[in-house]
C-alpha cells in the first residue's frame, strides 16, 4: 500500500487523504519521521484535518516527544471537543509532563462523555497520586489522596479484576 499512496502524492501531490493515509502505512511501519512528514504534509493541506493532528500527535508520542504531542492534541479538542480518544491522550500526555492538575481535567472532560471506562477512572488515580507527591502542602496530599482513593474504587467497582487499580488503592491507603 506504501508503495502505491507514495505513486499517488507523486502525481496529485495536494491530495491530503493520500498523505494522511501514507502516514498511517509509515506508522505501522514504525517510521517515524516518514509518517511525521505525512502528517504534516496533509496539515499542510488542510490545517483543520482533525485525523492527521491526532495520528501526528500519536507519532509524537511514540517517539517520547511529548510537547509535540500535546499541540496536535490540543487542536484537535479545539477543532472537536467531544474527541474520547483525544481528552485521554492528552491526560496522558500531561501526567508524562508532569502537568498534573491539567492532567485531572482532561480525565474529568473524558469521564464526562465516558463514565462507565475503569482504565479512564484508573488514569484519574494515578493523575490524583502524583499530583499528590508533588505537593508540599498537608492538607492539598490529604484531599487528593482521597480523590486518588475514590477514583480507584470507582475504576474497581466497574471492573473488579482491574489488578493495577488495587495494588495503587493498596499504596494510596498507606500513606
Amino acid at each position: 500500500a506504501g508503495s502505491a499512496y507514495e505513486r499517488c502524492v507523486d502525481l496529485e501531490p495536494g491530495y491530503k487523504e493520500a498523505w494522511y493515509n501514507l502516514g498511517v502505512v509509515y506508522g505501522r511501519q514504525r517510521k517515524f519521521s516518514r509518517e511525521i512528514r505525512a502528517y504534516r504534509r496533509a496539515l499542510e493541506l488542510d490545517p483543520a484535518y482533525i485525523r492527521a493532528h491526532y495520528n501526528l500527535a500519536l507519532a509524537y508520542e511514540d517517539m517520547d516527544r511529548y510537547p509535540e504531542a500535546l499541540k496536535h492534541y490540543t487542536r484537535v479538542l479545539e477543532l472537536d471537543k467531544a474527541s474520547l480518544d483525544a481528552w485521554i491522550n492528552q491526560g496522558i500526555v500531561l501526567v508524562r509532563l508532569g502537568e498534573f492538575e491539567a492532567a485531572i481535567t482532561s480525565y474529568r472532560s473524558a469521564l464526562n462523555m465516558a463514565p462507565d471506562q475503569a482504565e479512564l477512572w484508573y488514569n484519574l488515580g494515578v493523575a490524583y497520586a502524583r499530583q499528590s507527591d508533588m505537593s508540599k502542602d498537608a492538607a492539598e496530599r490529604s484531599a487528593l489522596n482521597l480523590d486518588e482513593r475514590e477514583a480507584y474504587e470507582r475504576a474497581l467497582a466497574i471492573e473488579p479484576t482491574h489488578f493495577k487499580a488495587w495494588y495503587n488503592l493498596a499504596i494510596a491507603f498507606r500513606k
